[in-house]
């Protein structure tokens, strides 16, 4: 991605106060399953990590909102974002079109075969609006934001996505969406300047997702019948 495309001017923050942002972010995603924290305690972990870590970023960006990701006006418009989507999507599915092949000789790499299980309130309100935010908060508005202006777009998007991936392989969920997706993300943050496109872009996602697994229509077409 050009320098010029980059909507996300922010300039560059010192190595100690980046170091610090992507610690305690880091500590916020990683230190959730080693200290076996569920339920209320997870959450509140997670908003001690991430609100120090975001700390650190508004007083090095001197709470420039702009620089922070952090404006409502979404660019350059939102047909240009809905088309980005559909084209993310279909990018996906291509994905999970490969990914059904090992599934359907009874490999399953991806857990496509694994029971749903029911989809209620709760999983709609995890999937569909906290995961999208919580993880666009770590790895977009944290990690990409900490690190633009250090780092040059392509290398940030290249980072983002690849520790989006990797904190799926080690955390579980891992599938063609969290393999491809925070690439897409990423861009999308940085090509906006707005955290709020990609959360939107995630919601819309992870929402298509949970229909088609908690429909069955996955498992029909990736499981050996």
């Amino acid at each position: 991605m050009a320098a010029d495309s980059t909507l996300l001017r922010a300039p560059a923050i010192d190595w100690p106060t980046i170091a610090g942002c992507l610690g305690l972010d880091a500590l916020g995603l990683f230190g959730l399953p080693a200290l076996h924290l569920h339920g209320l305690r997870g959450y509140a972990w997670w908003a001690l990590c991430f609100g120090a870590s975001f700390g650190l970023l508004a007083r090095a960006r001197q709470g420039d909102r702009r620089a922070l990701g952090l404006g409502w006006q979404i660019e350059p418009s939102a047909a240009f974002w809905l088309r980005v989507s559909a084209w993310m999507i279909g990018a996906i599915a291509l994905g999970f079109a490969a990914a059904v092949v090992p599934s359907r000789s009874g490999s399953d790499p991806f857990g496509f075969c694994r029971p749903a299980g029911e989809v209620g309130i709760q999983r709609i309100s995890d999937d569909v609006l906290l995961a999208p935010a919580l993880e666009e908060l770590a790895f977009r508005f944290l990690l990409c934001g900490a690190l633009a202006g250090r780092l040059s777009p392509g290398a940030n998007i290249a980072l983002s996505g690849a520790v989006f991936a990797l904190a799926h392989v080690v955390l579980g969920g891992i599938g063609p969406d969290s393999l491809l997706g925070g690439f897409f993300l990423a861009w999308a943050f940085l090509r906006s300047g707005t955290i709020v496109v990609p959360v939107a872009m995630h919601a819309i996602g992870n929402a298509l997702l949970l229909a088609l697994t908690g429909s069955g229509a996955l498992a029909l077409l990736a499981c050996p019948s």
